[in-house]
């Protein structure tokens, strides 16, 4: 907590972190729940893909992700935990950077990227 921080607007910023975490929580619990009876993806080394094989850059997996949902996501609250639940080690400052580079991906909103479509 700041120290120009009020107690009431401690509290609102603490409740708004929770529902950001509990949204983030039921975004990955929906994305297990879909994926059926596959194990989770393994910590991921390299950035190659291989033929027939799960996508192992953090644009790839990104783009994957947003296929999945099916749906537009924002970068920081939903994609990022994603990727970590994915066990990539990706930074927040430069996952705007990696989703700006994918030709599959379009910005749908001010941190809300959608699949755009074309090779996957």
């Amino acid at each position: 907590m700041r120290r120009d921080m009020t107690v009431g607007d401690a509290i609102a910023s603490l409740r708004k972190e929770i529902q950001d975490r509990a949204k983030a929580l039921s975004v990955l619990e929906e994305m297990v729940a879909n994926s059926g009876p596959e194990s989770p993806a393994p910590m991921i080394q390299g950035r190659r893909r291989r033929k027939g094989g799960p996508p192992q850059s953090v644009g790839a997996h990104a783009v994957d992700v947003l296929h999945t949902a099916g749906k537009p996501m924002h970068a920081l609250r939903e994609i990022l935990p994603a990727l970590l639940a994915r066990g990539l080690k990706v930074s927040k400052q430069s996952l705007p950077t990696t989703l700006g580079r994918q030709k599959e991906l379009r910005r749908t909103a001010r941190g809300t990227w959608a699949y755009a479509g074309g090779h996957k």
